[in-house]
């Protein structure tokens, strides 16, 4: 009876993952959103011109997954791709030193900038002043990361801070193609995964905004790549030490980036259901380890008394508050594809801003005032607006290959004539959106044959969750392209499932 349900639940999951991709695809190719937070020259695009782009982009991705799989068959010793990998990361890491010169990054921007700034008014005066890290504690963790930087290099110097979060992108890239050929011993397509990611300029651009989206990436690839060695090691006291290494950093994830809390989420469920057995049990040390490690952060961040007010934190209420905004969506103006539909709003920061720093209301006052205007903006739509609502959502959040990246950029270089013209370059826009596709057909792909095969392992299994869970989660949640990034360093590891012809069956 447990066995038929965990294949049930297994089947649920995998069809969600498969009905996620599915919509996301489908809003990516046929209804993608044009505002300029989505790319300059989507702002300044037709709707038809850009289906047709993303459609072109789709052809191309399932035409390059085609030759990957040919490649994949090219036979090469584990010791040569592994000296590739390294020349390779080396090469990568160099790379990302010339874009920043190439680019003429003159400044950190946005949530960066602010949190730097705070970070060097910490070193001089021990405090923490004004409303911003008061609001968004989430950002503690990036602070002491600067801090660090500059009690070891002696500078907050943006090209310094630059120099190190170029290293853990770089070290990503390794760290993808080692998890890869642990898990399926697969050589030649774990190479193909790796450059597929260094090859997602996208992503590496916003490496120029030494924020949490590196960092993130960073610290959740040495927790995957510790939970792989944990589910391909047979040894129980392995496993114990492996899990309990993957499960510290899935904590110093969620520390570097709140979205991560999916992410623990989906290994938490992902271990009920793919484990068995006495075997079950271990889900305890995710779980542990979570709840320590949080306990240990908070009552290390109020010894330091860094802090002028003792509540600290905006409501999570604030971005739900943000997310069912859907005025500016529903203006008549004609240009509906080109509207916010649930990002960010400077009106809703101000608004949320006043009552938490200005008004210092207690939080659990000020959830309850977001929560009425949240059932008043949801209620407010017919069913038919809220799926259209909904759709936009998702299509702001999922359909841009931008990631937000040229628009960073644009800021960072001061409008430096080379980020301008990537901004509103046709052919760029192309290559990017080319290979976010190929990331989402890798998941479709994964998931079918998943399905299908009913093959799998808990690798393929957590991905799934964390897709399925992001995408209902951000449905919500504030909408941003830079979100979908999350789950996107672990695409490129399940490529080589793909060409594998003999996997554990799921039971």
């Amino acid at each position: 009876m447990v066995k038929k349900l965990e294949q049930l639940s297994k089947t649920i999951i995998i069809l969600s993952g498969i009905g996620a991709m599915i919509w996301i695809i489908g809003i990516a190719i046929f209804s993608p959103n044009l505002g300029n937070i989505l790319s300059e020259f989507r702002s300044e695009s037709t709707l038809n011109e850009i289906v047709i782009q993303n459609l072109t982009a789709s052809i191309i991705a399932i035409f390059l997954i085609g030759c990957g799989f040919y490649i994949s068959k090219v036979k090469i010793s584990f010791k040569a791709s592994n000296i590739i990998a390294v020349i390779e990361s080396i090469l990568f890491f160099i790379f990302l030193l010339w874009l920043f010169r190439y680019l003429g990054i003159q400044t950190p921007i946005d949530d960066g900038s602010f949190v730097l700034n705070i970070a060097k008014e910490v070193v001089e005066t021990g405090k923490i002043s004004g409303w911003y890290l008061a609001a968004n504690p989430q950002n503690l963790f990036i602070l002491f990361v600067y801090i660090f930087i500059d009690k070891v290099f002696g500078s907050f110097d943006h090209h310094t801070i630059y120099i190190i979060f170029s290293i853990m992108h770089a070290v990503s890239a390794l760290l993808i193609y080692f998890s890869a050929k642990k898990l399926t011993n697969k050589p030649m397509a774990s190479l193909i995964a790796m450059n597929l990611f260094m090859f997602t300029i996208q992503i590496s651009l916003h490496v120029a905004n030494i924020y949490t989206d590196t960092l993130s990436i960073f610290t959740s690839l040495i927790m995957v790549i510790f939970f792989v060695y944990f589910i391909q090691t047979k040894n129980f006291n392995k496993k114990i030490v492996y899990l309990t290494l993957s499960s510290i950093f899935l904590s110093i994830s969620f520390f570097a980036k709140g979205l991560f809390l999916i992410l623990f989420i989906a290994v938490v469920i992902a271990l009920i259901v793919g484990l068995s057995g006495k075997e079950k049990w271990l889900v305890l040390i995710p779980i542990v380890t979570f709840l320590l490690l949080n306990v240990g952060w908070n009552k290390g961040i109020d010894a330091l008394h860094l802090y002028e007010i003792d509540e600290r934190g905006m409501p999570n209420t604030h971005y739900l508050f943000m997310g069912a905004n859907a005025e500016y969506y529903f203006k008549d103006d004609g240009r509906e594809h080109y509207r916010s539909a649930g990002g960010y709003n400077d009106n809703d920061l101000a608004f949320s801003k006043d009552l938490f720093w200005d008004q210092r209301m207690s939080k659990s006052i000020i959830s309850k005032i977001h929560l009425e205007l949240i059932k008043e903006r949801w209620s407010s739509l017919s069913l038919t607006e809220a799926l259209a609502f909904l759709n936009a959502k998702n299509a702001t959040t999922w359909s841009s290959g931008d990631l937000k990246s040229t628009f960073s950029i644009k800021l960072a270089a001061e409008h430096n004539e080379v980020s301008s013209t990537l901004a509103t370059s046709k052919g760029f826009n192309l290559y990017m959106q080319t290979i976010q596709m190929i990331y989402y057909f890798i998941l479709l792909l994964v998931f079918i044959k998943m399905l299908i095969k009913r093959t799998g392992d808990l690798y393929s299994l957590l991905t799934c969750l964390f897709l399925v869970g992001m995408f209902l989660f951000l449905l919500l949640w504030e909408a941003s392209p830079r979100y979908s990034m999350t789950i996107m360093s672990f695409i490129p590891i399940l490529f080589p499932y793909l060409i594998t012809t003999q996997k554990k069956t799921l039971k």
